[in-house]
């Protein structure tokens, strides 16, 4: 088993979690230093989430939306979004007091953007899929003959391990710090291009990374070979049709091995639940179910009332501080666990926006993602605080964290919201409480095992 925690980190770089500036902090009385420490306090507070009373840390973290200069997909990421990953890395290390902790460095997938991927290589060896020619990039795919191939150079050296890939799995014998991640893909077969390369254009690409799964210590044998495609869909209408258009890539949909899952996973700018009766998941999901994808965040049912109740269960996009809510009005009852919070300001539905995708090989007994959890600091996970205000049998998770709101009224979350008042508007929206985590994110992470 491996545990995956993702989260897409709003505009990730190191003045999100290392900002030496000493100017005051918008929304609260700190300098924008001491935010950004508070800032990755609460991110390493995810690495320590629970089950049954033990720790159970991420064996893989995924951060989408990391900052870059745009040079080409494939390209090194370049700015203050790849030194924030490694201060992250840096942070992760030593919170975990685990120094095996690595980092693929982040590659270009669009106009200012790439992915971070973190790894814990006690267990896992990283396997590309495409390789690594040196410099900038942009990395490259295997091919007969095979292409030169060299280290990271500096930031990146010790991100990854310098040891060969073992047999049994992908790029054998080629050390892992000369290993990349691959931002390229074909068409599969059922296509009517099939196995010519697809065009993205200006799109944000897919990021594709490979891991073998060992039997223990890092030794062989592999037990499964494990793909990630790390997916930030358009913010626009095009969404759904981008999330739907995955399932056309042969590296997504064709051929899976017998001793292989694959995880589609990210932020899809798609909203689960279409916004009608009986809220039903979207259609734009069929295509990677067709295909043998299971949805982590689900939902089982048609929604009961109240309405408001039952969608803060799928939630993981948040609103803007000064829109959120955590009250009750003549005009609005706010209930757990979402309260007024979960949504965006700007866009009608859309509030379940990201999830987890598994498809496994024939020879692995297992069927979709487990033990999946929405991490909310706000009210804590698992949603099983409050007896659920509705029926239904809403996804409450498994894993916990505890709530990471200061001060007395948020300790306790009831069912529905106490009445309004101008005191606890300001202490939930203070920089304390709701303030420094939706100015960390407007997303909330997720974890699952696979």
């Amino acid at each position: 088993m491996t545990r995956i925690l993702y989260w897409n980190i709003e505009k990730f770089a190191s003045n999100k979690i290392a900002n030496p500036s000493f100017k005051r902090q918008r929304g609260g009385a700190l300098k924008q230093n001491q935010a950004s420490v508070q800032r990755l306090n609460y991110i390493n507070t995810h690495w320590g989430i629970t089950a049954g009373g033990a720790v159970s840390r991420p064996d893989i973290v995924v951060i989408v939306e990391v900052a870059t200069g745009y040079d080409g997909p494939g390209v090194l990421a370049r700015g203050n979004g790849p030194a924030g990953a490694l201060t992250l890395l840096t942070a992760l290390r030593a919170v975990t007091a685990n120094p095996n902790w690595m980092l693929v460095p982040p590659l270009q997938t669009g106009p200012r953007e790439a992915v971070a991927v973190y790894f814990d290589s006690t267990n896992l060896i990283f396997t590309g899929p495409w390789l690594w020619p040196g410099g900038v990039g942009p990395a490259v795919p295997p091919a007969a003959p095979a292409p030169a191939t060299a280290a990271y150079a500096a930031p990146f050296v010790g991100a990854l391990p310098a040891a060969a890939v073992p047999a049994g799995t992908l790029n054998t014998g080629t050390a892992q710090n000369q290993l990349a991640a691959a931002t390229g893909f074909t068409y599969a077969a059922a296509h009517a291009n099939a196995g010519m390369g697809k065009n993205f254009a200006a799109l944000r690409r897919p990021y594709w990374v490979t891991f073998a799964e060992m039997s223990g210590a890092g030794a062989p044998p592999v037990v499964r070979d494990i793909s990630l495609f790390c997916i930030h869909s358009p913010a626009n209408a095009g969404a759904g049709a981008y999330l739907t258009a995955l399932d056309d890539l042969a590296e997504v949909a064709d051929g899976i091995a017998a001793n292989e899952v694959r995880v589609v996973l990210g932020d899809f700018n798609v909203n689960l639940l279409d916004n009608d009766a009986p809220r039903t998941r979207s259609d734009s999901y069929d295509a990677l179910e067709g295909s043998g994808y299971t949805l982590g965040i689900d939902s089982p049912g048609g929604p009961p009332a109240p309405l408001n109740g039952w969608l803060g269960y799928f939630g993981t996009h948040i609103k803007r501080t000064s829109r959120a809510t955590y009250w009750t009005t003549n005009a609005q009852t706010d209930y757990y666990p979402g309260y007024g919070y979960v949504g965006s300001t700007i866009i009608q539905n859309f509030y379940s926006i990201d999830n987890i995708l598994a498809n496994y090989g024939a020879g692995l007994m297992a069927v979709g993602p487990a033990n999946v959890t929405v991490l909310n600091g706000i009210v804590g996970s698992r949603y099983n605080g409050v007896a659920p205000p509705v029926p239904g049998n809403p996804p409450v998770g498994t894993y916990n964290l505890p709530i990471r709101m200061a001060g007395v009224p948020f300790a306790a979350p009831a069912a529905q919201a106490p009445p309004f008042s101008a005191g606890r508007q300001g202490a939930f929206r203070g920089w304390n409480n709701y303030g420094r985590i939706r100015s960390t994110s407007d997303h909330l992470a997720i974890v699952a095992d696979i």
